[in-house]
């Protein structure tokens, strides 16, 4: 049946597997319908009770979007550990960002990992450009709407994927928020 698709690769990798009593999985690069896709294959034997292996169970996953989220990862961990200006790396992250939304919608992958990665792509870019327009009305406009800062700020951390690790000038800023609502001052000046 995989030979009928062209996943010859799969059935080989998967009867290699199952004489290799080490590994249990494998990734695998396969072509379907002219698409490069990145396939997991899991092997994990079946014994009975007396140490007997009776049958196999094989699973093949969809990982394509792996080394994407991995890049993700990075990216989001760069920004996390920022302590100075941060406002050219949100830019930046901003058009990355973008890139990979256009990446992972272009490969045609329709895998739950895929979709979730691209919600947490587009969370993220909501929380970078909430965080660079606010900072910006703050910097440009004598009286901001507080209340819109505020509300603003609430979001990007809930979309923010690690909302308990904000960066520090992030923090920054939501301080700076806070006190200008509070007092209505506002220093006009950039704080990302």
């Amino acid at each position: 049946m995989l030979e009928k698709h062209g996943l010859e690769a799969v059935g080989k990798t998967a009867d290699a597997l199952a004489d290799d009593s080490e590994r249990t999985w494998v990734d695998v690069e396969v072509r379907i319908a002219q698409r490069g896709h990145r396939l997991r294959i899991t092997m994990h034997k079946l014994i009975d009770g007396a140490g007997v292996p009776f049958g196999r169970v094989i699973l093949i996953r969809e990982i394509s979007h792996e080394p994407m989220q991995r890049r993700f990862d990075d990216l989001v961990g760069d920004i996390v550990a920022c302590r100075d200006e941060i406002r050219e790396r949100l830019e930046n992250a901003r058009d990355q960002l973008r890139a990979l939304v256009t990446e992972a919608q272009e490969s045609r992958i329709d895998s739950p990992g895929m979709g979730e990665l691209v919600e947490r792509i587009s969370r993220t870019r909501t929380a970078i450009e909430n965080w660079l327009d606010v900072d910006e009305a703050l910097a440009r406009e004598d009286f901001p709407d507080a209340q819109l800062l505020q509300d603003r700020m609430r979001v990007a951390v809930t979309r923010w994927p690690l909302a308990d690790e904000l960066p520090d000038r992030v923090r920054t800023l939501a301080r700076r928020v806070e006190e200008y609502y509070e007092s209505g001052e506002n220093p006009k000046q950039r704080v990302l």
